[in-house]
């Protein structure tokens, strides 16, 4: 799933804690859910914010690693990068 969130990055966090909870759904079946989350911010100073197509690209592949880096570093988590 991709989601592209607009606003100040300073409140991603929130909004990761705030989704984490409603993904899983409510966590109530005998199976254990979990949610990794990978997100990447473009910072409004970043050089790729010039870049078009190739940094979204780029924005994708990282949130990607980072969901993957979540999954390693025992699941159930969030990570964030800024770009």
């Amino acid at each position: 799933m991709l989601a592209v969130l607009t606003g100040p990055s300073g409140h991603l966090d929130g909004r990761i804690r705030g989704l984490r909870p409603a993904l899983a759904g409510g966590s109530t079946s005998p199976i254990p859910v979990t949610v990794s989350i990978g997100a990447a911010v473009l910072a409004a100073d970043s050089p790729l914010t010039e870049m078009g197509q190739p940094a979204l690209e780029r924005l994708i592949r990282t949130a990607d690693s980072m969901m993957y880096r979540a999954k390693t570093a025992g699941g159930d988590r969030s990570l964030s990068t800024t770009l």
